[in-house]
């Protein structure tokens, strides 16, 4: 199966970044980050995200998956 997003360019699975690892979705008018039981983990902002609980997702959030670090941005133009 083919990642909706692929980070493979950015060494994900050398990061630990597990093959589905988390999920980013629009839900109650907010954009969301879901673990889906990584073996690494996902972390937002520094707290690791219980698996298959939503968190909001906020501009210049820090987001790690396995050892893989992004910044959240969001472009309102």
């Amino acid at each position: 199966e083919v990642p909706d997003v692929d980070l493979q360019p950015y060494q994900a699975v050398e990061k630990g970044m597990s093959r589905r690892h988390a999920s980013v979705l629009w839900q109650n008018g907010a954009l969301h980050i879901v673990d889906e039981e990584s073996a690494n983990g996902t972390f937002l902002n520094g707290m690791r995200l219980i698996p298959h609980q939503p968190q909001v997702l906020h501009n210049g959030d820090l987001v790690v998956l396995g050892s893989l670090v992004l910044r959240v941005k969001f472009d309102f133009e």
